[in-house]
């Protein structure tokens, strides 16, 4: 009696004889035995026909993606419209194979255009095409890069469609090179964000991080690091992690080797500083020292004077708090707030402030390289020009709002200009009082009227005065300090955007996913009633400043990390009995210990005399 195969086995047996056939025909054609058989798994792959049916009970899974066409939405079915594909390919027949070459040529030629309102349906069904994976066809995979590159607001379906691809399917169909191009047509028309290019699958825990980043680094081959913006910014954090923690060590285990040579040094960069008006001062020595001995990128441990708390990452966090708070503050003299935009900006000015200046970059790249967050309120400008992106008229509009809007007016103004008398000046406030100095935009600018025809030049030169010119000195300085610590191939991975990120955490916090991932010690529980009135009152009777103050008060800091605050781990202990005693935190480790009050309006007010009253390791 004649065996029969289940369909799972007669599946696997047609598999390998399309594996078979595809190996035969590709050596035929001149390729090397490794080279057919890596595109004979391909080819097979593709041509193996309709998926299985669904077992009896449990509904088939149709992969689908909905594109905006000129037509309403269209949903397009990729299991059938694979199946159509295999059928056509498997039949093995010439005729059929040149005929949907020629489709696919005539749809690309016709359909994929800005002015054809079935742009990004057609480009979803040419991506499908399994010919893109053969090497005889690289010609049709270059024709459609080049189509994809010319789509309008059609990118975001395809990206939708690319970001439901296996990472195995992307490398085999060259899918990362299509994405890359409907990227770079993005980033010329700005019709999407950024963030619809990441891919999901990419940014799991499951997906290998630190191999992908090491294979970059050695330039072995494919890696997703070679295309950055599949990477969303907890990610990129991730890789930047990985590159610090790795210098760290190589900076302390060269410390430990010439200590066994009879050199001592300290294996850590120790900043011991004193509180108050002296902060500063104290930080700029140390660093200048740990600078000249090249032990900046040693990993940091900071310690307040008279204070007996041990820094395991919480001490930390308050110095650079109370570090930017000093730097920032107007008697330095180094930045100006924009009362609008409520945005720090350097100031212009002839008197050097360069060690300054740099000092703020070293500190600012501190922060980075051991993985703290700041609130520090840069404008987007500052965090383009650190990523050596170009400013302009457009990132006016966060530095000096006001500025911004009058040279808009002015572009946009009609008739002759000459009227208002404007030269090609920029006028500013002069060092210790001495009025307003001009600085000329052109050569004898103020002998130059600003006309309808050199309006344009003027606004440029204008914006690059403001933007560029009259602080290249100030940020020159910010540069050499940024660079000192932040100078490496993964900070290159970041846009101006994620870079923000990454430095001040995200601005919006979600106390519901703190809450969702909040962990209960020595008697506590999710149930217990003064876990249950401690999140009625963080949710129902704080206001957002009591809600930030309190996350300062348990994790040393009022910003969400780039992961959110689901990724603190916040952990809430029982400290006793009822008693006058306040809460306590262990801010290195996320730890909040309440002692168990006797009703909701006593943890009330404890809660909020602990937090308003909160500095250093101790009360006020």
């Amino acid at each position: 009696m004649d065996s029969v195969l289940d369909p799972k086995a007669a599946a696997r047996v047609e598999f390998e004889k399309q594996v078979v056939a595809q190996f035969g025909s590709l050596l035929k054609r001149g390729f090397n035995p490794n080279t057919a058989a890596a595109y004979a798994l391909k080819l097979a792959s593709k041509t193996a026909g309709r998926p299985p049916a669904a077992e009896p009970g449990r509904a088939e899974s149709v992969r689908t993606v909905s594109v905006a066409s000129g037509e309403g939405d269209v949903r397009i079915d990729f299991h059938a419209l694979d199946a159509v594909y295999g059928a056509v390919l498997a039949c093995d027949d010439w005729e059929l194979t040149s005929a949907l070459l020629s489709a696919a040529h005539d749809l690309l030629s016709a359909k994929v255009s800005p002015s054809c309102p079935m742009s990004a349906v057609a480009a979803c069904v040419l991506a499908e095409l399994p010919l893109l994976d053969d090497p005889e066809h690289s010609g049709l995979l270059y024709m459609t890069c080049s189509a994809f590159s010319r789509l309008g607001d059609g990118v975001g379906s395809v990206g939708r469609l690319f970001a439901s691809y296996s990472q195995e399917r992307m490398q085999a169909l060259s899918v990362v090179e299509l994405l890359g191009m409907a990227y770079d047509a993005n980033e010329r028309a700005g019709l999407l964000p950024h963030t619809e290019f990441y891919i999901d699958a990419i940014n799991s825990d499951e997906f290998p991080l630190q191999d992908d980043f090491q294979r970059w680094k050695r330039g072995e081959g494919f890696c997703f690091c070679q295309y950055p913006f599949v990477y969303e910014a907890a990610s990129k954090a991730v890789l930047l992690e990985i590159e610090n923690k790795g210098e760290q060590y190589a900076c302390f285990r060269q410390v430990m080797v010439q200590a066994l040579a009879g050199q001592s040094d300290c294996p850590y960069l120790v900043l011991r500083v004193r509180r108050g008006q002296h902060l500063v001062h104290d930080t700029l020595l140390q660093v200048q020292n740990a600078a000249a001995r090249k032990a900046l990128k040693r990993p940091l441990k900071v310690a307040f004077f008279g204070e007996e708390g041990v820094d395991e990452g919480g001490v930390q966090k308050e110095f650079f708090q109370l570090i930017f708070r000093d730097l920032f503050d107007a008697g330095y003299g180094m930045f100006i707030l924009d009362e609008d935009s409520r945005t720090y900006w350097p100031r212009a000015s002839d008197i050097d402030m360069s060690t300054e200046f740099q000092l703020v970059g070293i500190m600012l790249a501190l922060a980075v390289y051991n993985a703290h967050t700041l609130d520090v309120a840069f404008p987007m400008a500052l965090w383009r020009k650190l990523m050596g992106r170009r400013v302009g008229l457009a990132e006016l509009a966060e530095v000096q709002p006001d500025v911004h809007r009058s040279l808009a007016e002015l572009l946009a103004m009609p008739g002759d200009l000459e009227h208002l008398g404007l030269v090609f000046q920029v006028e500013r406030e002069g060092p210790f009082g001495e009025g307003i100095i001009a600085d000329d935009l052109v050569p004898s600018g103020g002998d130059v009227p600003v006309t309808s025809a050199n309006r344009d030049h003027f606004v440029e030169l204008y914006v690059q005065h403001l933007l560029e010119g009259s602080i290249r000195a100030q940020f020159a300085a910010f540069r050499r300090g940024f660079d000192q610590l932040c100078g490496g191939p993964a900070m290159g991975l970041l846009r101006p955007e994620e870079l923000e990120q990454l430095v001040c955490g995200r601005r919006e916090l979600d106390f519901a996913e703190l809450q969702s991932a909040a962990r209960y010690d020595n008697g506590y529980s999710p149930d217990t009633p003064i876990v249950v009135w401690l999140w009625d009152i963080v949710h129902a009777v704080f206001n957002d400043a009591q809600r930030r103050r309190l996350l300062f008060f348990v994790t040393g800091s009022d910003r969400a990390p780039v992961k959110g605050l689901g990724a603190l781990a916040l952990t809430v202990s029982r400290n006793g009995p009822d008693s006058p005693r306040l809460p306590t935190a262990h801010t290195c480790f996320n730890h909040l210990l309440l002692p168990n009050y006797r009703d909701k309006q006593t943890l009330l007010r404890r809660l909020e005399l602990a937090i308003d009253n909160a500095e250093g390791f101790g009360l006020r």
